[in-house]
């Protein structure tokens, strides 16, 4: 069966803080009052809403996003639209690696000029001893490349801050980084559960001397290794069509979006936005 990313040890990391999963943000759209789960940008996919939303939530429209298609479940609330949102990239690992020769060039280019002149790089991993060091840098340089992000507004900020350093890390957190002597090259974020790698949020350093090495796929290429190696059988990219995904040859799985009409005012919305998804 098709895993999800926010398993039950994503609520138990929660409830360790204190944190109530089912939380939802609220925006506006048009004059619409629209609610979103809290914390979609922390889980990247979610769940197929249940047959009908909460009669406690007041809005006019609630969105969904990054949804299995094959997870559809049989009847959706009435009015819902459902559309193509994006797409998801997952590599298995149990089959021979498909790697472009083109990548293959590349990275041994890299490795050697990293071992030339700086040091052979290698993937470190942190644990509890070393994890506030690693989130200082990490959330440094997401920050400084994604300085819009929505993952770092103010409420995530926090939380995914208190996420990683509130308490003990649980087996399944990875926090990496890609060290060549005593240069940190980049660092990923990831999560492992079932036997699915789940590379969430990789971020390169800012550093312009060090964007010449290509650190990006190096990384990537030692973390699917490293995964292969601990006997995992996928290796998720996660959501986004970024190009370098394509070089290792993974699978493409299309994501919807579903939206559900909750107030009057949301179902004639909704039609609207039906309609013009037919007709685009």
């Amino acid at each position: 069966m098709l895993e999800v990313f926010s398993s039950p040890e994503w609520s138990h990391r929660l409830a360790q803080l204190g944190v109530d999963p089912n939380h939802w943000r609220r925006q506006s759209l048009f004059g619409l009052s629209v609610l979103r789960p809290c914390f979609s940008e922390l889980t990247d996919y979610e769940r197929w809403p249940s047959l009908a939303p909460p009669p406690s939530l007041k809005a006019d429209l609630i969105i969904y996003r990054k949804l299995f298609p094959e997870q559809r479940p049989h009847q959706l609330p009435p009015g819902s639209v459902v559309w193509r949102d994006s797409t998801t990239y997952r590599l298995k690992l149990t089959e021979p690696p498909k790697l472009k020769p083109e990548l293959l060039r590349q990275l041994g280019r890299t490795e050697r000029k990293l071992a030339r002149e700086i040091a052979l790089p290698q993937i470190i991993e942190a644990d509890d001893s070393n994890k506030r060091d690693w989130f200082e840098h990490w959330s440094l340089q997401v920050r400084l490349r994604y300085p819009n992000a929505a993952l770092f507004g103010e409420q995530n900020d926090l939380f995914i801050k208190r996420w990683i350093l509130d308490a003990p890390l649980e087996p399944w957190i990875k926090l990496y980084t890609l060290r060549a002597g005593n240069v940190d090259l980049a660092w990923t974020l990831g999560y492992v559960w079932g036997q699915t790698f789940y590379n969430f949020l990789p971020t390169m350093s800012s550093n312009p001397t060090l964007a010449k090495y290509g650190p990006g796929k190096l990384l990537t290429h030692m973390l699917v290794q490293r995964a292969r190696q601990n006997g995992l059988q996928c290796f998720d990219f996660l959501h986004g069509e970024h190009a370098y995904k394509v070089h290792w040859g993974p699978e493409e799985t299309p994501l919807m979006a579903c939206m559900i009409p909750v107030s009057p005012l949301g179902k004639i919305a909704s039609k609207l936005f039906g309609l013009k998804k037919m007709l685009s």
